[in-house]
């Protein structure tokens, strides 16, 4: 969450300084995340996950994203920042319901609910440290390091999304086969 609200906070200064885009430019490109995202988790997200397996949905979002993001930085030109924009959308779009659907099937039925608000918690802070990084590299290192860093962040992140998928299916219960 922290390399995705860090992308959005800077998006607006990175394009104005590559490609002297202006807010009009910035909110077609939101638009078209926007729009894809509601399209990928109400139509697609479900069904890679019923024959994928969340984790493995997961991993590929993350790794959409972080795709998503180089697509930004080494971009061709302007024409196809908003084409990497939805690529990592889609990424995102497939990483959160994913998320919260592994941590509820992980979690005592008496615990979820306080699982899955301690995912919201760190989600929030991801949520206001990401900017606050994001732009301090933006000014400090340069305009293209917020992108550099959250893509690569995106790759212990897949990682994870794997493991925990692998240690899921460990604990799962044997089923009792009938007599």
């Amino acid at each position: 969450m922290a390399g995705f609200s860090g992308m959005e906070s800077t998006f607006g200064l990175w394009t104005g300084a590559r490609y002297d885009w202006g807010a009009r430019e910035v909110a077609f490109a939101f638009m078209a995340v926007g729009i894809v995202s509601v399209l990928s988790q109400t139509a697609v997200t479900g069904r890679l996950a019923r024959r994928f397996g969340e984790s493995r949905v997961l991993a590929g979002g993350c790794l959409m994203f972080g795709l998503g993001l180089l697509g930004q930085m080494f971009s061709p030109g302007a024409w196809f920042v908003t084409v990497a924009m939805i690529v990592g959308g889609f990424g995102m779009a497939m990483t959160m319901p994913n998320i919260s659907a592994m941590i509820s099937r992980a979690s005592p039925p008496d615990r979820q609910g306080a699982m899955l608000g301690l995912n919201m918690a760190a989600s929030s802070s991801g949520r206001i440290v990401g900017p606050i990084v994001a732009g301090a590299m933006f000014s400090g290192l340069g305009h293209d390091w917020p992108l550099a860093v959250g893509a690569v962040l995106m790759i212990p992140a897949a990682i994870m999304a794997l493991n925990a998928g692998r240690a899921s299916t460990r604990m799962a219960p044997v089923p009792i086969a009938a007599e």
